[in-house]
């Protein structure tokens, strides 16, 4: 248990996580660029709503929000590339939770907390140590001055990336304790109305994947067992790798489905925590048996294996001269490109803050638009009916065995799903002859909190063969039609 804790460990997988976060959040920071006195600045909208909790970030100017963002896309860049690594994870991750507050809808999302505790795990490793500009200086500096033994890049301490193993391990049980507390996730119904939302769904996978019930109910049963697995199976090694090709199935699945945002790339890195060095000299032996690759991936890298994994390298040490030098350059780069973002904010002045002619004036609205923004339409009864299914049975609010057409001795059994949440409704069910008669009906009270509705109509010999009705109304107000065919036996 000891060295599960304190045992140190080749820098590389912690590197390949720093660049690969540091490369989505910069994506994803730059897509908000054009945004940024909207989102994060006094003059944009009334955020935070979490006015008056001890969370509440200091409002900044549309001129602050521009610098500071500046700078968070600068700290992004440093933390790419490994220029004094870990003093810009320390400033992208104060930017990153300060900024994230003042928009608290848009950008504090739940892939920017599980970001953001990545980042402060990030910042007690040595992810600079490879792969990196403090590396390439590292190698150059011992060159000129002809060090012996080859520079060799400091261990990093292995705790957190195992705290990054047990965050992922607590969202997948976070995430299915709170699955299984609600009662339409097993039926499939809580996936598909997110497959269909205009926010969550997307693509044709997604929107192909919302027309198969049954589908939905494996996707959504397969979602709670692995999530229930992972953390369970991932720790025996015999089933680390089987694991992590699973997680990464899951999420790509997951992106190819729904719209996530950058939530998907972000959990394909937290995955990477379950990495060591094994697996990485394993992908490597297998790209260098690609044609003209094998030279991208030599052997080994004895600047780091030759390392004992048990003990950390001591760290080089530069002069204080170098150290301010250093400080400087980094310093005068990180306010050129304040300067710069903020020039270009100003020049585009998308919004009209920087030079005042932003219009504050209210238009009045005309009589005509006053009657109608006042007026109060009757209720759209069918937009809270999602589906009506008719079939042989049913089980499970899932309709089996559907059919067009029955024989007397049938039961046509209805299936209604109601959109949530909708207010107290009364429904009817009517079963209309060929003549337009009325066969059989029901009447039933809807509650607030009823998902579905069942009905089953029982046919007998009596009733002439021919196109049956079936027609839906809510408060008296037809809603929906089905149809179906009786047929002689």
């Amino acid at each position: 248990m000891k060295s599960f804790w304190s045992a140190h460990e080749s820098p590389r997988v912690v590197a390949i996580i720093r660049m690969a976060l540091a490369g989505i959040l910069l994506f994803d920071a730059a897509l908000r660029w054009p945004y940024v006195v909207e989102l994060f600045s006094t003059a944009g909208l009334p955020m935070p709503l979490h006015v008056g909790t001890p969370f509440e970030p200091p409002a900044l100017s549309a001129t602050l929000a521009a610098l500071l963002f500046s700078l968070k896309l600068f700290a992004l860049f440093a933390v790419l590339i490994g220029w004094r690594t870990r003093l810009s994870l320390v400033v992208l991750f104060v930017l990153f939770g300060w900024l994230g507050l003042l928009d608290f809808i848009g950008s504090f999302k739940k892939y920017s907390v599980i970001a953001l505790h990545m980042l402060f795990l990030l910042t007690f490793t040595n992810s600079g140590g490879v792969w990196s500009v403090e590396r390439w200086r590292s190698r150059n500096r011992d060159v000129s001055t002809s060090l012996s033994p080859p520079f060799s890049p400091p261990l990093s301490p292995l705790w957190p990336r195992r705290l990054m193993q047990i965050l992922l391990c607590t969202i997948y049980l976070g995430a299915v304790i709170t699955k299984v507390r609600r009662r339409d996730f097993a039926t499939g119904d809580l996936l598909m109305f997110s497959l269909l939302d205009d926010r969550w769904g997307g693509g044709w996978f997604g929107q192909w994947l919302s027309t198969q019930p049954h589908l939905l109910v494996l996707a959504s049963m397969s979602t709670i067992f692995f999530e229930i697995a992972f953390p369970l199976l991932i720790w025996m090694p015999q089933l680390r790798r089987s694991m992590i090709v699973c997680g990464i199935l899951f999420h790509l699945g997951l992106a190819a489905g729904m719209s996530l945002a950058v939530f998907s790339p972000i959990m394909l890195v937290l995955l990477l925590a379950f990495a060591n060095e094994s697996d990485l000299q394993w992908v490597a032996s297998g790209l260098r048996r690609l044609p003209m690759m094998g030279k991208h991936f030599p052997s080994r890298d004895s600047s780091i294996t030759r390392a004992p994994l048990t003990t950390p390298s001591p760290p080089r040490t530069d002069s204080a001269g170098r150290v301010v030098w250093g400080l400087l350059v980094y310093t005068a780069a990180a306010a050129t490109a304040m300067g710069l973002g903020y020039a270009q904010q100003r020049s585009a002045d998308w919004y009209g803050v920087f030079d005042g002619s932003i219009n504050e004036r209210l238009v009045p609205l005309n009589k005509d638009n006053v009657e109608y923004v006042l007026s109060e339409e009757s209720p759209e009864f069918h937009e809270y009916i999602h589906r009506i299914e008719i079939g042989s049975r049913v089980s499970n609010f899932h309709m089996f065995g559907k059919r067009e057409q029955f024989t007397s001795s049938d039961v046509v059994h209805v299936l209604i799903r109601l959109v949530q949440e909708h207010p107290p409704m009364e429904l009817q069910a009517m079963l209309l002859a060929p003549d337009g008669q009325t066969s059989d009906q029901f009447l039933i009270p809807l509650q607030t909190a009823q998902t579905h509705a069942t009905i089953g109509f029982r046919l007998s010999p009596n009733m002439k063969p021919g196109r049956y009705r079936i027609v839906i109304q809510i408060n008296g107000y037809d809603v929906a039609e089905q149809t179906f065919e009786l047929v002689k036996r």
